[in-house]
């Protein structure tokens, strides 16, 4: 059976009836868009994927930062510990109407600078939304 023209192509005079070289060219432009909206979906489909992969990726180094900050805090401790009460003062100063901590340990300071890179990490990089829910 073949389609209606004017069901297909609304923008067609009424009355008109296609040649085979008109509905030619009709099949070919619906198969054309037809397959661009394909090629549209897999490419959203690729993306999608690609940003899961960089995004696994990126928790990956984070948490590995993290873990790392962790530990050079620990071994800061652990010499602070041994080295006893009479350690110089190591001071970090941040921006942005100013941030300061000054502590004896820099394995606080190491700590402190871990575990809000984790937050900031966590509140503005991993959110994760709905797309099209």
């Amino acid at each position: 059976a073949k389609a209606r023209p004017d069901l297909l192509f609304p923008d067609l005079p009424d009355g008109y009836i296609p040649d085979d070289a008109t509905r030619t060219a009709m099949d070919q432009s619906v198969r054309a868009y037809y397959e661009y909206r394909r090629d549209q979906f897999e490419h959203r489909l690729n993306v999608f994927k690609w940003q899961y992969d960089s995004s696994r990726t990126i928790f990956v180094v984070v948490v590995l930062i993290v873990v790392v900050g962790l530990y050079f805090s620990w071994m800061q401790f652990h010499d602070a510990l041994k080295r006893g009460k009479d350690l110089p003062a190591t001071e970090f100063d941040a921006s942005a109407k100013s941030f300061k901590v000054s502590s004896p340990i820099l394995g606080v300071i190491i700590l402190l600078l871990s575990l809000v890179f984790f937050y900031l990490y966590l509140v503005h990089v991993y959110p994760i939304t709905e797309v099209g829910g």
